[in-house]
């Protein structure tokens, strides 16, 4: 029993052999004691031989034990080596698993074939990641390199059937990202109208396009039909916005001077600049109706503050809301647009002003108009100012 106990932690390697001999040893020695007191003299030496006899027998199974328990350790701290090792570069992980397995009572032949599996891993593994990152960049010639390695016995680690198996898998991704290319392309090319379009209708506002939003456009329109139209409208997008930041005065005359010199003079791109001429028309028919009908809306465009005059300013702020419509006329005035309209008042505020404005008493609005004139006073053109302010209050 005691024997059988032994051997039982020796097996889980909870015990060494020779701990167990000598944890058996001890016991023996006491128990033989315990039992030699108990026997006739000529029984003790017949008993004492027997007992060593068993006592030798029963020890020389622990050693076995023991290798095997160690084998089987081993083999657990070896699986274990070999994850760690993948996480590794690849010389580092070898170096690494080689080292480890060298403190383990595993066989030569074991320690070997581990060796050659974390290589046929790393071969697994090196293949899978250049399948994600080609799928990844849609990359059909990287795939089609990788097809030529595998049939070029660069991954040596792996057999026939596994290189065999990965040669058929890249195959199919190939053929399923070609499908996959085709099929977007037919998509960009039957789209590529519609995203010429939109690039059309913003460079004819006249405003600078986004960089990485033209070199997307450029891509989705090449060779389409629409590539022409597009790179013809991105040639003549600087002078578009060179065009639109003129006032309308010097738009008008640009247009006039374009017209004429289309009438006299003989061109090779008589379409282009009927084109071109037309865009100008458009930019400065827009800025036109702007100027004249929110005038407040050209001064922001040209990059100058805005007052808002709301009713609620007039009401509970009336000389700050003075202020504000002054300043809002001389931005006007200083754009310098013989076809600008001086409404200091935006068109959204207007409604409540005028009904703060009416809601005030004959009092309050004579001295709401006496401080109009009163600060538009040294002002160049200021009667143009507070006059416009009255004109749009009624």
């Amino acid at each position: 029993e005691q024997v059988t106990l032994l051997k039982n932690d020796v097996s889980n390697g909870a015990m060494t052999a020779e701990a167990a001999n000598q944890n058996l040893k001890t016991w023996s020695d006491s128990r033989y004691k315990e039992l030699e007191t108990e026997l006739p003299g000529h029984a003790q030496k017949n008993l004492k031989n027997y007992w060593a006899e068993n006592f030798n027998r029963q020890t020389s199974g622990f050693l076995p034990l023991q290798l095997r328990a160690d084998v089987q350790k081993g083999s657990v701290l070896a699986d274990r080596y070999g994850e760690i090792a993948t996480r590794l570069e690849r010389t580092k992980g070898r170096e690494y698993l080689e080292s480890n397995l060298t403190t383990l009572n595993l066989s030569e032949a074991d320690k070997q074939a581990r060796i050659y599996g974390y290589e046929s891993g790393r071969d697994q593994l090196s293949i899978d990641d250049r399948i994600t990152v080609a799928l990844q960049g849609k990359d059909v010639a990287s795939l089609q390199g990788l097809l030529t390695d595998l049939g070029g016995g660069k991954f040596g680690y792996l057999d026939g059937k596994q290189i065999q198996q990965n040669k058929d898998r890249v195959a199919s991704r190939i053929d399923a990202l070609n499908t996959q290319l085709k099929a977007e392309e037919n998509k960009r090319v039957s789209e590529a109208g519609k995203f010429l379009n939109e690039y059309k209708s913003n460079v004819l506002t006249g405003r600078a396009q986004d960089a990485d939003y033209e070199a997307n456009v450029s891509k989705l329109v090449a060779g389409t039909e629409h590539e022409q139209e597009f790179n013809f409208l991105k040639s003549q997008s600087v002078n578009f916005q060179r065009f639109a930041n003129k006032s309308t005065s010097e738009q008008q005359a640009l247009i006039n001077e374009q017209k004429a010199k289309m009438k006299n003079s003989p061109s090779a791109k008589a379409a282009d600049e009927e084109r071109i001429l037309g865009v100008y028309q458009s930019i400065y028919s827009e800025k036109l109706q702007t100027a004249k009908t929110n005038p407040n809306q050209t001064v922001r465009e040209a990059g100058l503050k805005v007052n808002d005059l709301g009713g609620m300013l007039l009401k509970t702020d009336t000389n700050s809301w003075i202020d504000g419509a002054i300043e809002n006329g001389v931005s006007q005035l200083a754009l310098k647009d013989a076809n600008i309209s001086v409404k200091p008042i935006s068109a959204e505020d207007l409604p409540e002003a005028k009904m703060a404005f009416d809601a005030k008493s004959v009092d309050q609005k004579l001295n709401f108009i006496g401080g109009l004139i009163g600060k538009s006073k040294g002002i160049k053109n200021g009667a143009s100012i507070w006059g416009a302010v009255l004109g749009q209050l009624g």
